[in-house]
């Protein structure tokens, strides 16, 4: 492999290998993080006189996966093989050391050696012409294309045999079938191959034309030196042909390379997460004794829950300030567009369309604000205190208070786990969070707030709540029902108990969740 080639395979290796680099980097963090944010619970974990046991349940009930993991990588290994044989028995990649196949190394070979038989046949044909006149001296441009036209051969399709079978050879007639569309495959791909090549060799030839044109439009160029300096340029051109092709054909490959270690990458990742699941549902089951939070802190104070059946309305003597979702549109405030806290929760409420927000000032307003609910729907209103955190999804988001921080927060405790992600968006006080539900809606201190609930009808909660986990622990279970969460303390908790909700089910429903590494 000549200096060029070299370099331009660097070129295309250098984003492979940054994306490498970046891969092992995020794998590394991640497990790091697990590691780190739940050192304490593994001891107190391990002094657990039942530890034996939990890892026992949590294997086999996550065992099951391991037949698509290894399937997966079964897959990924045969589709791999099966693809590199073919390119070589083929014959569109010729092995240049029969003992190691290097596709790069034989990729540039296999340019070579074609570049080779080409720049034969192009002075071959070339040479035909005879020698120049000074008369014809124009019409050797179009002589030299037509040369290089004339060396094109379209391709033949290779078609299998297919015998003919008596009418009760059910079997044999219908292999015959798939032979048959086998072969109308096989016709179709070699005719669309034939028009690329047709199609490239006119475009070579008009690249010559026009280089010895322009050559001879360019100086006293004499005739007799017409034919050499056609096949200098012709070698030249293919030259330059092989390396372009090269490029093409080094960034195709680490491409394809790229794209494999990203799977490869998020399929760990899926891994780890799935298993980390089956794991906490093993451990936090409520029999257990072990409660599971976002946040170890000890509890000590809350702010105010109110919830709204018909009608949401704030006071126009209210002097203060609120951004409201766009889609809302409550009545009787005069609205300003406004983007608050742009840098937090950015793509998260870019998608749920709470990026820009509409600005009410209750000060510079004449009337109250106020929002008719649609049926069934309620407004919860958190008046949070100050430094008091809620987890809350802006798929409910209707408006905060002027004074209430939004933030994003990356927790990697094994709770982290049972509910399907480790990023989560918070509010914290001191102000109002005004969230909407579909349906009716339980609060804490209703007594249906320390209810055991599915996970998918809690919209919020305040971050130090703590939960068990009510579920059977049996193998179809775990993969295809739900589970419920109850909480164990006195924080705040806001529940969309209607239930028309879209249910979950199990590790399988949640698995390309599992995919994404910091979702």
């Amino acid at each position: 492999m000549n200096h060029q080639l070299f370099s331009l395979s660097i070129i295309n290796a250098f984003w492979y290998y940054v994306v490498i680099v970046v891969l092992l980097l995020l794998l590394t963090f991640f497990i790091y993080r697990v590691i780190k944010d739940n050192l304490q619970l593994f001891k107190n974990i391990g002094a657990m006189s039942n530890f034996s046991k939990i890892l026992f349940s949590t294997f086999l009930f996550w065992s099951p996966l391991l037949v698509p993991i290894i399937l997966a990588f079964m897959a990924e290994a045969k589709i791999k093989d099966s693809i590199e044989s073919e390119v070589y028995d083929e014959g569109y990649v010729l092995q240049l050391d029969p003992k190691r196949r290097n596709f790069l190394v034989d990729a540039n070979y296999t340019l070579e050696q074609n570049q080779i038989q080409l720049d034969q046949l192009y002075q071959r044909k070339i040479d035909s012409l005879g020698t120049f006149t000074e008369n014809a001296k124009n019409e050797i441009p179009k002589k030299v294309g037509d040369a290089i036209r004339s060396s094109f051969t379209a391709v033949q399709a290779s078609l299998m045999n297919r015998p003919s079978y008596k009418w009760y050879q059910f079997k044999k007639r219908a292999k015959n079938k798939a032979i048959k569309r086998l072969n109308e495959l096989n016709v179709r791909m070699t005719n669309q191959t034939n028009a690329a090549l047709k199609e490239s060799n006119e475009k070579f030839a008009s690249n010559i034309e026009n280089q010895l044109q322009e050559a001879l439009d360019r100086s006293d160029m004499k005739v007799d030196t017409i034919g050499m300096k056609s096949k200098k340029l012709v070698s030249r051109t293919l030259v330059n042909l092989r390396k372009e092709a090269y490029k093409y054909v080094s960034g195709t490959y680490y491409t394809l390379k790229t794209a494999e270690h990203i799977l490869n990458f998020l399929l760990i990742i899926a891994i780890i997460k799935s298993l980390l699941y089956v794991f906490t549902r093993v451990l936090y089951k409520k029999d257990s004794g072990v409660a599971f939070s976002i946040d170890y802190e000890p509890f000590y104070r809350k702010g105010e829950l109110t919830k709204y059946k018909d009608r949401f309305v704030i006071p126009k003597q209210t002097k203060k300030t609120y951004y409201f979702k766009r889609s809302i549109g409550p009545s009787g405030g005069s609205q300003s567009l406004s983007f608050p806290q742009i840098t937090r929760c950015t793509l998260t409420r870019l998608f749920s369309f709470c990026l820009p927000m509409d600005k009410i000032e209750m000060k510079e307003n004449d009337y109250r604000i106020q929002l008719d609910l649609m049926e069934n729907q309620r407004i919860v209103k958190y008046k949070l205190l100050k430094d008091e955190q809620c987890i809350f999804n802006f798929e409910n988001f209707v408006a905060i208070e002027k004074g209430v921080k939004l933030k994003t927060i990356f927790r990697f405790e094994l709770a982290c786990f049972l509910f399907q992600k480790i990023r989560y968006s918070v509010a914290e006080g001191p102000g109002e969070l005004i969230l909407s539900t579909k349906g009716s809606c339980i609060i804490s201190p209703e007594q249906g707030s320390k209810i055991s609930q599915p996970l998918y009808r809690i919209i919020a909660f305040q971050k130090k709540a703590k939960f068990h986990v009510a579920s059977t622990l049996k193998l179809k279970d775990v993969f295809f029902s739900d589970f419920n969460i109850v909480k164990e303390n006195n924080a705040n908790i806001i529940i969309d108990s209607s239930g028309n909700r879209k249910k979950y089910i199990g590790v399988v429903k949640f698995f390309w969740r599992f995919l994404i590494p910091f979702s």
